[in-house]
């Protein structure tokens, strides 16, 4: 009889974590951006987010020999100049990651993102830097903090349930949580550090 309910007990949880994730959330395979060197030093915590791998980017980065942290994409750079440390706010990273791609809104950790769209959230080291964490297709959150490892482990080497309580290190200041479309079903854009002329 306890077997019985232990068994029923387990297929409940699945069902439940089948349910209650959306089946647009990107799945967790940090090899994606981990494995190729170029890939890896190329792309940031805001692209990671958005699920986006820009090759092109990846041979730059090569082309210069891995000195590549200009290329790395931030929020707002597809419609006007804003430096990393513009950026750095929680209004101003709102601001630039809406008029980049006009069809992410902002959510909570508890409502459900509509079809064909999953979370992201963003934090800031205020006015120095910011960063993205995304939930992926195991309901856990995962993040890539600048040139190093993508990973769904927090500071204290914990799995990420919620970015908001997570260790975040020096990303101090919790913004907010938005939903954003799957690139399967529509691009999201993001741009590098542009020059002033």
């Amino acid at each position: 009889m306890i077997y019985i309910l232990i068994l029923f007990t387990f297929i409940i949880f699945i069902i439940f974590i089948r349910t209650s994730v959306n089946k647009y959330n990107p799945a967790y395979d940090p090899n994606k951006y981990n494995k190729n060197t170029f890939i890896k030093k190329s792309h940031n915590c805001y692209m990671y987010a958005l699920d986006d791998i820009d090759l092109l980017l990846a041979d730059k980065c090569k082309k210069n020999n891995l000195n590549c942290n200009d290329l790395k994409h931030r929020p707002g750079h597809t419609k006007y100049y804003i430096s990393t440390q513009d950026v750095s706010t929680c209004k101003n990273i709102k601001k630039g990651i809406i008029d980049d791609n006009t069809d992410i809104y902002i959510t909570n950790l508890n409502s459900k993102c509509k079809n064909g769209f999953y979370k992201i959230a963003s934090s800031v080291n205020n006015n120095k830097t910011f960063h993205f964490y995304r939930q992926d297709d195991d309901y856990l959150w995962s993040h890539k903090d600048g040139s190093s490892n993508a990973t769904n482990l927090d500071k204290n080497n914990q799995l990420i349930k919620d970015p908001q309580k997570a260790n975040r290190g020096i990303y101090k200041t919790f913004c907010n949580y938005f939903c954003v479309p799957n690139n399967k079903l529509k691009d999201t854009y993001s741009n590098k550090t542009l020059k002033k002329n």
